[in-house]
């Protein structure tokens, strides 16, 4: 079990499951969870607050924290992408 967290959240765009990048001078989203940056206990709300501004600007949405090394079910299947086809690809 880590003491790291990562955020995590779904893309508006597209619904792909995307990932909380922070660099000294940007904050981004990354469909590459090995890109994430990893948060203590400690700078987690912070840095979850850093995230929302995605969800205000529109560009993700669902944000939540996970442990770094998180091998549920749950995010496994998240990791592999939509379960079920959808928009263009549903046709």
């Amino acid at each position: 079990m880590s003491d790291k967290q990562i955020i995590t959240a779904n893309h508006l765009q597209n619904g792909l499951n995307v990932y909380f990048v922070e660099s000294a001078d940007s904050v981004s989203w990354d469909t590459d969870i090995a890109a994430a940056s990893r948060f203590d206990k400690e700078a987690l709300e912070a840095a979850l607050a850093r995230a929302a501004e995605g969800e205000r600007n529109n560009i993700v949405v669902g944000i939540y924290a996970i442990e770094a090394d998180d091998d549920s079910a749950r995010e496994k299947i998240r990791a592999q992408g939509p379960s079920i086809k959808y928009g263009h690809e549903a046709n």
